[in-house]
């Protein structure tokens, strides 16, 4: 009903102005120039998509709750995208701070692998080699 005094529709009704819920609405246009109203069910579509793909155990229930999602990573959990994906970064930046890595400029720009360190590329040690074959034809690192 017409409110005068709001300026409004309003969903208060008996003598005392009780709140009322509004039922059987009929689904709203979504879009970016909309200005319908939307029900219950379209909010309820929405979260439930949005947490489909969050994954990690996200959910909404029939009350309109959100679960958030947990993401493990390194034994850790975490339960946003943000520190999700902050914490892949930096387990990545560690392995490859431990890893072999291709070096173009190397060998006179025709590359190879280094097992430089640091800003300084400190040569290292490669330990625990297994045993290559040696013959002609072999490309395996011996020890």
């Amino acid at each position: 009903l017409w409110n005068a005094t709001a300026g409004a529709f309003s969903a208060k009704h008996g003598t005392n102005g009780t709140d009322s819920k509004i039922t059987n609405l009929l689904a709203g246009t979504v879009s970016s120039d909309s200005t319908d109203a939307i029900n219950g069910s379209q909010l309820y579509g929405l979260a439930d998509s949005f947490t489909s793909y969050l994954g990690g155990g996200a959910d909404i229930s029939d009350a309109g709750v959100l679960t958030g999602p947990t993401y493990t990573i390194g034994g850790t959990d975490y339960n946003n995208v943000g520190d999700a994906l902050a914490a892949i970064n930096t387990s990545f930046s560690t392995s490859l701070g431990d890893a072999l890595l291709w070096d173009a400029t190397a060998k006179g720009g025709d590359g190879a692998f280094s097992a430089g360190r640091g800003k300084d590329n400190t040569a290292s040690i490669i330990t625990n080699v297994a045993d290559g074959a040696i013959s002609s034809t072999s490309s395996d690192a011996i020890n």
